[in-house]
């Protein structure tokens, strides 16, 4: 395959994560979740409660929706989208509370002749997650 036919395919794979941030609204007790601990990894310094919550007291700051392609740069920037939510709401970690499908989308690769091929589907997933604070 010649270098121009793969930087063309590549091109659909480029388009940015959609990102929805919400903030919780409401008194700080029912606000205040005591976690029961569960399954995390860590990106970017931050703890992502994949299964679970935390086990120790945290504030519920908000809800991050992000949807992106479902392929490796996809999840790059969906990664790299979560610390940055994280970071700007002034969180400790995140928790999942959702993950699925988001559809379709197409695609038109331009191949090195300057000729739009066949399109072309590339699948989408959705993720939620509640950003939060430690409090102890």
């Amino acid at each position: 395959m010649k270098l121009l036919d793969m930087i063309a395919d590549a091109l659909p794979l480029t388009s940015f994560a959609s990102i929805d941030y919400q903030v919780y609204f409401g008194r700080m007790g029912a606000l205040i979740v005591e976690g029961g601990g569960g399954i995390k990894t860590v990106l970017g310094g931050y703890d992502i409660w994949e299964i679970g919550s935390p086990p120790r007291r945290y504030l519920r700051l908000g809800v991050v929706a992000i949807e992106d392609l479902d392929n490796v740069f996809g999840n790059q920037r969906s990664q790299a989208a979560l610390v940055d939510a994280i970071k700007a709401a002034n969180g400790s970690a995140a928790v999942v509370v959702g993950k699925g499908a988001g559809g379709r989308t197409m695609g038109s690769p331009i191949s090195s002749t300057g000729v739009v091929t066949s399109g072309v589907v590339f699948a989408k997933k959705q993720q939620r997650y509640e950003i939060v604070t430690y409090l102890d």
